[in-house]
């Protein structure tokens, strides 16, 4: 006798998948969310070790910060100072002979336009653009981390060029470009994030806008930050902007 073997029916194999889509759209986003914080806690892991870094430089300089500055800046303080100052993680470079922990995993690119000041051809200040530079070729809406070799991180530059000629040193403000001059270090920026690599609402935000500078994008935004006393931590960005960041114009004198 011939035995029959019985399969799946159509109605079987259409419950099966529906059960593994729905269980799909429930893992997934538990999955990116644990994909998302370990990259998290790995950024904070690169700011603690610069912070390191940054000490062992200060220790062997002085009591000084680095003279350096962040890519955004374009080539300002070179003008300002006629001081070429490399940017900040070649500074640092003697104390880590490598600059992949510059660079976060959640970094998926900032736009030069929203960085780099614009100049018309003549060299003036375009309308209704910052006063600045921005380097020859480079397109716009280019993700700076293609221009800049990759940092994700950016430098208070002040904290490194306060004591150069056209520098930001006053008289009436206490940050000598020393360390130990800072007197609540805890609450000064030494480096930090532009406050969408963890938030998807702040990316798609920028993407969709190119604006970073808006009441929206601060109420959505989070930056992890690098302080002077060598901690890392993470914040809202609009608390970052009005607080911590703040606080270099409360101690080094207005930009």
């Amino acid at each position: 006798m011939q035995k029959k073997t019985r399969g799946f029916t159509l109605i079987e194999l259409l419950v099966v998948i529906a059960i593994i889509a729905i269980l799909a759209a429930i893992l997934f986003p538990v999955f990116a969310s644990a994909r998302e914080q370990s990259k998290k806690a790995k950024c904070l892991s690169n700011l603690k070790q610069i912070g390191m870094q940054l000490h062992m430089y200060t220790d062997d300089n002085r009591g000084l910060m680095p003279l350096a500055r962040d890519p955004s800046d374009g080539t300002y303080w070179d003008a300002k100072t006629a001081v070429l100052t490399p940017i900040i993680w070649d500074a640092m470079m003697p104390y880590a002979k490598t600059a992949k922990h510059w660079r976060c995993d959640s970094d998926k690119g900032y736009y030069t336009n929203l960085t780099f000041r614009y100049v018309d051809e003549a060299g003036k200040p375009q309308v209704g653009k910052v006063p600045g530079t921005l380097p020859t070729g480079v397109p716009l809406f280019t993700p700076l981390h293609k221009i800049h070799k990759g940092g994700s991180y950016w430098f208070n530059t002040r904290l490194g060029t306060v004591n150069l000629p056209g520098g930001q040193k006053r008289p009436n403000y206490p940050y000598t470009g020393k360390l130990e001059s800072i007197p609540e270090p805890a609450r000064m920026t030494v480096l930090y994030e532009p406050g969408y690599f963890h938030s998807t609402d702040a990316l798609a935000f920028v993407e969709s806008t190119h604006v970073r500078g808006d009441a929206r994008f601060y109420a959505v935004g989070r930056t992890l930050a690098l302080f002077a006393d060598g901690h890392a931590g993470e914040m809202p960005y609009g608390k970052w902007v009005t607080e911590s960041y703040a606080y270099t114009d409360t101690i080094c004198g207005p930009y």
